[in-house]
């Protein structure tokens, strides 16, 4: 799960990053520790030069014994290596104080300088470097325990924070998914992206609109599937019965499969027809203008070049039915293309009869046919078809009553 992972990085970083922490401080607290040494052995070594005294037989120590605390930690020895003075220390610690000359030498656990005395002899001093060991030791496992529970705290609160981040996550997926299978109008509706949960938001809220016009469209597919087959096939059917009741002659039998084939090719345009629109797709990243309209009675008073938020195949499915009407009904067909605001128009005219006053909307619904439906066969399919493809692409497909057709499409540009 990502939480887990989310968890595992979250912890590993915190560890290299306290693991680094760490060894950087002990790093200088033993630089520091190690100075300080360094220092005490300085201070001794001037606190016995100040002991020395030079005589007319050579480098001598004042005041013998030395102080006590110079005493335990101290050697002075003259040109030729002989001890002025030496504290009681072990059997290496003394060899090795009257082996250095010069610099810092450690033998065991004591820290031991060397430094030049007047007539060639040599001052050492010593300290034991216990003390800073143990504080050394005493500061790294302090430094681990602190970092363990500084691990420790980060995780719980790193756990505590990813489980309260992703909540939201889990609870919206749960619901769209919900929403997505019983409830296809309802929406998270939390405005535009401001961040990564209002973006995640606004991105269901698309998947869903889709699944729902997706849905709505397998809808009245099937609806207008099972309306427009009833009335082809139940002329059919009874064209059939009537042949069947008598025995007709053949004139009118003729004629009766005449009225078959005929209704059995109204019933193929249908079918067609609702096939088509199927196979429409809804969702498109748009075209240019030219690409999608052509003919030589096109007339564009705009760039051919603007894009709308439709694809060509969808504008060409929207104009057939409009194009067809205007040759079946008149002589003629003229498409206009003219810009308004964010919109484009597309406006197709012909010499028919045109529309009645009254019958603007009636002519979009299924089945229904105008008042010039006499002179020439249809379904009744086609300008239903034309207006449900641009609604459902933030378009529309309207009709002007008058002389001549008149039929507008305004598309949204992309």
């Amino acid at each position: 799960m990502i939480r887990h992972r989310l968890l595992t990085i979250t912890t590993a970083a915190v560890a290299g990053a306290l693991l680094v922490l760490t060894i950087g401080f002990w790093a200088m607290l033993s630089h520091g520790l190690d100075q300080d040494a360094l220092s005490v052995l300085r201070s001794r070594a001037e606190a016995t030069m100040t002991t020395l005294k030079l005589s007319p037989g050579g480098l001598t120590v004042e005041d013998p014994p030395l102080d006590q605390v110079i005493d335990d930690n101290a050697w002075v020895f003259d040109a030729s290596g002989k001890a002025l003075a030496q504290p009681r220390s072990g059997t290496a610690v003394i060899q090795a104080a009257t082996a250095l000359r010069s610099g810092v030498g450690d033998v065991g656990d004591v820290r031991l300088l060397a430094v030049p005395a007047p007539q060639g002899g040599t001052v050492v001093v010593g300290v034991s470097m216990r003390p800073y060991q143990e504080s050394r030791r005493i500061a790294l496992l302090s430094a681990l325990a602190l970092d363990l529970a500084v691990l420790c705290l980060v995780t719980v609160l790193t756990r505590q924070v990813v489980k309260a981040a992703l909540h939201p996550v889990s609870v919206m997926t749960t619901q769209a998914l919900e929403w997505s299978e019983h409830d296809l109008d309802r929406r998270f509706s939390w405005g535009p992206a401001r961040d990564e949960l209002t973006g995640l938001a606004a991105g269901l809220d698309v998947l869903l609109n889709r699944v729902a016009t997706n849905l709505r469209h397998e809808r009245l597919l099937s609806a207008e599937i099972a309306h427009e087959l009833r009335t082809p096939l139940a002329r059919l059917r009874a064209e059939a019965e009537i042949a069947l009741l008598r025995r007709r002659p053949a004139a009118e039998l003729r004629d009766a499969l005449h009225g078959v084939v005929v209704y059995t090719g109204e019933l193929t345009h249908v079918v067609d027809t609702l096939l088509n629109f199927s196979r429409t797709a809804i969702a498109s990243e748009g075209c240019r203008l030219g690409d999608a309209i052509d003919g030589a009675e096109v007339d564009f008073t705009c760039d051919p070049g603007l894009r709308v938020s439709c694809g060509p195949e969808l504008i060409r499915h929207i104009l057939a039915p409009l194009r067809h009407n205007a040759l079946a009904y008149g002589s003629t067909e003229r498409v206009t293309v003219v810009r308004q605001g964010s919109e484009v128009t597309l406006t197709v005219t012909d010499d028919g009869p045109g529309i009645r006053h009254g019958e603007e909307e009636l002519i979009f619904e299924p089945a229904h046919r105008g008042s010039a439906s006499h002179l020439a066969s249809g379904s009744g399919l086609g300008l239903a078809l034309a207006r449900r493809l641009a609604r459902a692409n933030g378009g529309d497909v309207t009709a002007v009553a008058g002389a001549g057709g008149h039929f507008e499409v305004r598309l949204p540009l992309a």
